[in-house]
């Protein structure tokens, strides 16, 4: 885990060129044409992902489909995961939250 933190924190003496360069090694693509600062964040963030891994192919589609809903119609139709009753009790359980009957 330190040398991507030292990795990171290189990025900040770094030139536009310089993260530009580190982009194209990391993305494989050119570098967005954006801010210095910005695209400092952006490369931290890919070297992050590449070294711990990326998100969960599940929730690229999902927030995929999200952004192309977004796109189409301007607003998100969001169904909730779980609906909860006036005078519900959420109680700890594990890493999650339980629902208990009043």
């Amino acid at each position: 885990m330190a040398l991507i933190e030292d990795r990171i924190a290189a990025l900040a003496s770094m030139t536009s060129a310089q993260l530009r360069s580190e982009w194209r090694l990391l993305a494989r693509t050119e570098a967005p044409n954006v801010g210095r600062k910005l695209l400092a964040l952006a490369v931290a963030c890919r070297l992050q992902e590449k070294e711990l891994g990326g998100l969960n192919p599940t929730i690229k589609r999902e927030l995929n489909r999200l952004g192309t809903q977004y796109a189409k119609i301007g607003k998100l139709a969001i169904e909730p995961s779980v609906t909860l009753k006036a005078g519900s009790r959420l109680c700890p359980s594990s890493d999650k939250l339980r629902q208990l009957a009043v």
